[in-house]
């Protein structure tokens, strides 16, 4: 929002300026559906993920050690 003030500053002074860092546009409902859809088939992303649960799962054991 910030960003959009100084923007219409600039252009209100006609001050000659660079934007470097554009906003994302938001996913819709049915694009982020869609990408969620996709990922679940994948299922070599599958196995990464539980990999890091498995991972994380550990690394909550051992901290739980290291409490005691």
């Amino acid at each position: 929002m910030e960003q959009l003030i100084i923007i219409k500053f600039l252009e209100k002074e006609k001050v000659n300026y660079q934007v470097y860092d554009k906003p994302k546009k938001r996913k819709s409902a049915t694009e982020m559906f869609a990408d969620y859809g996709e990922a679940i088939k994948d299922k070599e992303r599958e196995e990464e993920t539980q990999e890091w649960e498995v991972a994380e799962i550990a690394d909550w054991s051992k901290q739980g050690e290291n409490d005691k």
